[in-house]
């Protein structure tokens, strides 16, 4: 439950690092059929542990984060103290993952060319989930930055 309190900056650079991993197999664009399968099941499991941290830090921030009180002239518990400054750095973090992956408009030809492919069986290539990652990771950053202004 602190793991974002006290190592957000830890989390979203192994969330970059996800993100990397699966460009990687986006411009690989292998055509062995035979290995089709596995790259779907791999690119599709990236793109799942991608949503599935920024869903955390949603339910973290809605649960956990408590309205900035007044300071006191007491001590902070160091806990406390992280916790206090973490909306702010959850914003920088955000915008440096906007950052990371830009614009959709900015995608190579290949990747947004997935958004007009037909249904193949459920076996999408690493473009198609690399595109919709993008699109997950965009609508995430708006739902944490409106739970962040509430």
């Amino acid at each position: 439950e602190i793991a974002l309190v006290e190592s957000t900056r830890l989390l979203f650079g192994l969330l970059r690092q996800q993100i990397y991993k699966l460009e990687k197999l986006a411009q690989a664009n292998s055509c062995d059929f035979g290995q089709a399968a596995s790259i779907h099941h791999e690119a599709e499991d990236i793109r799942q542990q991608c949503t599935e941290f920024l869903r955390y830090v949603k339910v973290f921030i809605f649960r956990y984060l408590e309205p900035h009180k007044a300071v006191d002239d007491k001590p902070l518990h160091p806990y406390e103290e992280h916790e206090a400054h973490l909306p702010s750095l959850l914003v920088e973090e955000l915008y440096a993952l906007t950052l990371y992956i830009g614009h959709l408009c900015e995608l190579p030809s290949n990747i947004l060319g997935s958004f007009t492919m037909q249904n193949q069986g459920k076996v999408f290539p690493p473009s198609w989930h690399l595109l919709h990652l993008h699109l997950d990771i965009h609508w995430s950053v708006l739902e944490i930055l409106h739970i962040l202004g509430e």
